[in-house]
């Protein structure tokens, strides 16, 4: 039924969010604190190859061993993953703090700092090539504009995905450099803004330059990862996990509002067109309108990051 269906989802998310936040907190117990948005965007990194390789992999498997055999096969593999980790990973008493806390008081600190907030709104919406793109309008857009397949157009959620990878290392290595998440983010997303107005408005591109620059917009959102480090210097190490929990909510949220108020855009501008079949029809021009409201909602981020006051 559909209430088990949206329950299983549900306990698929609630499950899988720990993975993201287990990186942050062993990153922060094992290396210097300066170091922890380079080996947060090296997760990044295997964490979006781990979406490209595994959903190819997924429909495979699924299709010649059957999806509930496949299921269960990767169910006993995340508990053994699991149980390997509980035994091999141990917390290091060097960077417990020697004044205890309570949880939280991490969450206060996070939730009473508006550079937090503003962080987190860039991550959100840094994340939405991903979100909005390349898991939902992406391919579609992609078909309408160059009359091409659904398997060509469905590169670009790869490029995309790959780009944020590349892109989390990338933009960790520059903000090392020159010391300031705050200003790396403000000129990557520069880059971001302008690459995907090309990709999207401009009529004088081909098909293999719109899957490009889509990929380099994708690299330069994955600047939105120095979201987590900005929110990790506000509070104690201790709190590692607590603050990327917190930017991680935030950056996730990106799917849960804006993938359904694109999909309200699309059917607003559609205006009840239909094709002959009697579907839904998008054109060009209704996917464009649409876009519109993605690249302004970064710029108003971006704004936002300027003001930002940085911690060291």
């Amino acid at each position: 039924s559909n209430w088990q269906l949206i329950l299983g989802r549900f306990l698929i998310g609630f499950s899988s969010a720990s993975a993201y936040l287990a990186c942050g907190k062993v990153i922060s117990e094992t290396l210097p604190k300066n170091r922890y948005a380079l080996f947060l965007g090296l997760s990044m990194f295997v964490g979006c190859v781990g979406g490209i390789v595994g959903s190819s992999m997924t429909a495979n498997c699924a299709t010649y061993f059957g999806w509930r055999k496949f299921t269960c096969t990767m169910a006993v593999i995340g508990f053994i993953i699991g149980v390997i980790s509980f035994m091999v990973l141990k917390s290091n008493p060097t960077a417990q703090q020697t004044i205890k806390v309570k949880t939280l008081d991490g969450i206060k600190i996070l939730v009473a700092s508006p550079s937090c907030w503003l962080a987190g709104l860039f991550a959100c919406t840094s994340y939405l090539p991903l979100s909005a793109i390349a898991e939902l309008w992406g391919t579609p857009f992609i078909q309408s504009r160059f009359n091409v397949s659904t398997a060509d157009a469905s590169v670009c959620a790869s490029v995309i995905y790959i780009g944020y990878g590349v892109g989390s290392i990338l933009s960790a290595k520059t903000a090392e450099k020159i010391h300031s998440n705050k200003n790396t983010i403000i000129a990557f997303a520069f880059g971001l803004v302008l690459t995907f107005t090309i990709a999207i408005y401009s009529d004088a591109i081909s098909f293999y330059t719109c899957i490009t620059l889509f990929g380099l917009g994708s690299m330069f959102a994955g600047a939105g990862n120095l979201a987590f480090d900005i929110s990790y210097k506000f509070v104690p190490s201790s709190f590692a996990g607590t603050s990327t929990g917190y930017t991680n909510m935030l950056a996730m949220s990106s799917g849960l509002i804006f993938q359904p108020l694109l999909g309200k855009l699309l059917d607003f501008f559609r205006n009840g067109q239909v094709n002959p079949d009697g579907s839904p029809l998008y054109d060009i021009i209704m996917y464009r309108s649409s876009f519109i409201f993605v690249l302004a909602i970064i710029v108003v981020s971006v704004i936002g990051m300027m003001f930002v006051k940085e911690r060291e």
